[in-house]
């Protein structure tokens, strides 16, 4: 499965929102990086797992701090 989200592409996060199963959510992991993650309910334990399958998902746990909800995500396109 191919990224859903392109480099170059301009995403648009709310921090408003309510995070939903399924999400694309922007966190902050453990070192500090803003990354962009699926966020994944199962059996009530949340897990937040890349589209790009050279990641792995990991569970949720109180190091991470969850920044907002991807609400839109413009790309640029050549014609």
């Amino acid at each position: 499965m191919a990224p859903t989200i392109c480099d170059g592409d301009l995403v648009v996060i709310s921090t408003e929102c309510e995070i939903e199963n399924r999400d694309i959510v922007l966190v902050n992991n453990r070192w500090g990086e803003a990354i962009l993650r699926r966020y994944r309910i199962v059996d009530s334990d949340v897990f937040l797992s890349p589209d790009n399958r050279a990641y792995v998902p990991f569970k949720k746990d109180s190091k991470l701090k969850m920044l907002g909800k991807v609400v839109d995500v413009w790309r640029r396109i050549k014609l």
